[in-house]
């Protein structure tokens, strides 16, 4: 597992053959439907964070490389906890910011700390995208999870 910068992001999105748009968003698909959307919380932590995250990423199935990309943050900033998120960057060797570096890179032996990334994102209130590659391509699957306290996984349909 290691962060990434904006160029690695945009980079790995490009060698993956998932088109970004503005360099900002994941291009809407319309092959791509909801299959599961959970509200999370309302207006402040639940708690419930952690484990919606896990079972979002226990949910993602035949992936080799999974990326998770933090597209917005301070949108809520009194709920947002930077001493811990970055204290737990920091436990993993990682010193940028997350400005400086928005993007996880995990593979499937990662599972546990993707799953505790994404809650950071959800618990902080950020827009993020977690999309799994497999063998240089994009899956069928893509999730994203909105400063408005939900995550929705999404599948291709056709």
């Amino acid at each position: 597992m290691r962060f990434l910068d904006l160029i690695e992001v945009w980079d790995w999105f490009a060698r993956h053959g998932i088109p970004l748009e503005g360099r900002v968003h994941v291009v809407p698909d319309p092959d791509f439907v909801p299959i599961l959307r959970v509200q999370y919380a309302a207006g402040s932590r639940s708690g419930r964070e952690l484990s919606v995250a896990r079972d979002i990423v226990s949910r993602l199935v035949d992936w080799d490389s999974c990326i998770l990309w933090i597209v917005e943050w301070g949108i809520w900033e009194s709920s947002e906890d930077w001493p811990a998120y970055y204290a737990a960057r920091g436990a993993i060797g990682e010193k940028r910011s997350l400005q400086n570096a928005p993007g996880l890179l995990a593979g499937p032996a990662d599972r546990e700390e993707l799953a505790r990334f994404f809650a950071f994102a959800m618990e902080n209130g950020w827009d993020a995208y977690l999309i799994p590659a497999r063998a240089g391509a994009g899956t069928s699957q893509q999730v994203f999870t909105s400063h408005d306290e939900w995550v929705e996984l999404r599948e291709r349909s056709a």
